[in-house]
């Protein structure tokens, strides 16, 4: 579905009750803490992810290392002046990668594509898995069309014992005036012998959750969006309490709030979704973990994660 657009004047009133409710804290002052991740000492026997930042990801599952939109970039947009990353250390530098086995994209968004963090790793990737419409645009900048993929939902891809299929989402696509909704949107199921894994991508509350948990399901460990709505984008991106519920629909174990901690791109103070899907998921009996940006996250082991976020000002 696309995405409703908000008029000047809606925007502008909207951001006048929040300054004055003194809610207006969209960025973070202080540069986030994030840890360094050392690539070239990555203990592949270990299925772990480490969270990069909104919803970057670096995920080593079946002793494959995987990347899951990997923007690192200043940016999220193609001006330079709109939507900068908040300020902070980044976890890992793309370039000191050697070899990266996958990488998966939900999307073509600004927030999610991202051509500087690509051109670092273009030709140390030995596929590239994208959704229906995105090939193009890798290829454009360089990669060779071999190693890029699309898939469509409820494809799959082998890689070893590592099954990787396409699952729906419902998000609007586009990166111009002329490509609004010219590509699909894919969240995205992992499954090895050991391991079982969904990545919810972009998306607004809705039935295929449900379906995923039942054709997949159930998952030891959801990477699910949370962060960037608005009443006027309702159908592109979840609130927090539709986070939870979209756990518990999937059938997963426990679950990362990912999409928050990298920019602003909507008008609720930067810190508010983590925090809101915190108290629906103590309501509700969810498990929700936070590690900080960089933090080695195992999945099959009782991880130590807290309220980092409440010590940035």
């Amino acid at each position: 579905m696309s995405q409703e657009k908000i008029s000047l004047v809606d925007t502008g009133i909207y951001i006048l009750k929040k300054k004055i409710k003194g809610e207006n804290k969209l960025k973070p002052r202080n540069p986030l803490p994030a840890e360094t991740i050392d690539v070239k000492k990555l203990d592949l026997a270990t299925d772990q992810v480490f969270w990069l930042g909104h919803s970057a990801a670096l995920l080593i599952l079946n002793q494959k290392v995987i990347l899951l939109d990997p923007m690192l970039g200043k940016h999220a947009s193609p001006l330079p002046i709109a939507y900068p990353r908040f300020e902070g250390q980044r976890p890992l530098d793309l370039a000191e990668f050697e070899w990266i086995d996958l990488v998966l994209f939900t999307h073509n968004h600004y927030d999610h594509l991202d051509k500087s963090s690509i051109l670092k790793i273009k030709n140390k990737v030995e596929l590239f898995l994208v959704p229906v419409g995105m090939k193009n645009t890798l290829v454009r900048w360089g990669i060779a069309p071999k190693r890029v993929k699309e898939i469509s939902w409820n494809q799959d891809v082998l890689l070893d014992e590592l099954t990787i299929t396409a699952t729906p989402t419902q998000h609007s696509t586009g990166r111009g005036l002329f490509d609004q909704n010219k590509s699909q949107a894919n969240s995205w199921v992992l499954k090895s012998p050991k391991t079982s894994l969904f990545l919810s991508g972009d998306s607004s509350y809705a039935d295929h959750f449900k379906e995923i948990g039942n054709q997949y399901g159930p998952f030891d460990l959801a990477l699910m969006e949370c962060g960037q709505y608005n009443p006027k984008w309702k159908e592109s991106h979840m609130f927090p309490d539709e986070t939870v519920s979209a756990v518990i629909d999937s059938q997963a174990k426990k679950f990362i709030p990912i999409h928050w901690a990298g920019f602003a791109l909507s008008f609720h103070p930067w810190q508010e979704p983590v925090e809101k899907a915190s108290q629906e998921a103590v309501k509700q009996g969810i498990q929700m973990d936070t590690p900080m940006i960089g933090q080695q996250y195992k999945i099959h082991a009782e991880n130590v994660t807290n309220k980092w976020w409440r010590k940035v000002d």
